[in-house]
């Protein structure tokens, strides 16, 4: 039934973080216990299973969890100690393990233990490492892994122009990246404008969003 004003969950308490992602949403706490409820028919809730779920259900989380990322029907993790998890939705490598399968449980990204920040949009997913470099992975059709090519990629994928970033953050199908210099480029569709360049031309490499003090 649709809320017009807000309504408390009762599940939860203590939540650190939420992450909204297509149909589903998922909630952490601040000792690292996650939540998912929504749409389920990729397995985003992480619950070994495609129903949805309407009210907020434990899943089995990676140890340590202090960040999730929501896309549009897949979810993932970052671990204190900088392991990446996912699951749901496949069909574009989003989940970076190598393969096309959708995952109804969290499995986790290999090649990747130094992850400091996360984000998922529409079908990719971004990390950055430890030393500011970032790595993409997944849907590449508008060039939002920003490796140069519009070529999808099932594992992460170095954008090949950043460094010393500091922020990310994801649309459906462009990414941004803030550096240590207060810099923003941005790179993926650019149909509506959205990378910030003056133009309306897709980039798929990084390219510096202009009249940002």
């Amino acid at each position: 039934q649709r809320r017009t004003t807000p309504q408390r969950l009762p599940d939860l308490s203590a939540i650190a973080e939420l992450a909204l992602g297509g149909e589903h949403s998922c909630a952490r706490n601040r000792v690292g216990a996650l939540w998912c409820w929504g749409a389920n028919a990729q397995g985003q809730l992480g619950l070994g299973d495609a129903l949805d779920r309407h009210r907020p259900t434990a899943l089995t989380a990676p140890s340590g969890v202090v960040q999730l990322a929501a896309g549009g029907s897949h979810t993932c993790a970052r671990t204190g100690a900088g392991s990446v998890w996912c699951w749901g939705d496949n069909a574009a490598g989003q989940l970076g393990d190598g393969s096309l399968v959708a995952r109804t449980t969290p499995q986790r990204v290999p090649g990747l233990d130094d992850a400091v920040d996360l984000v998922a949009g529409g079908r990719h997913t971004c990390a950055i490492r430890m030393r500011g470099e970032v790595v993409c992975w997944g849907d590449n059709d508008q060039g939002q892994l920003g490796d140069g090519t519009t070529t999808a990629r099932t594992t992460p994928t170095l954008v090949p122009s950043l460094s010393s970033v500091q922020a990310l953050a994801a649309g459906a199908r462009h990414t941004c990246a803030r550096a240590l210099d207060q810099s923003v480029r941005c790179w993926g569709a650019n149909d509506q404008g959205q990378l910030g360049d003056g133009t309306t031309n897709s980039r798929s490499a990084p390219g510096l969003v202009v009249g940002l003090p």
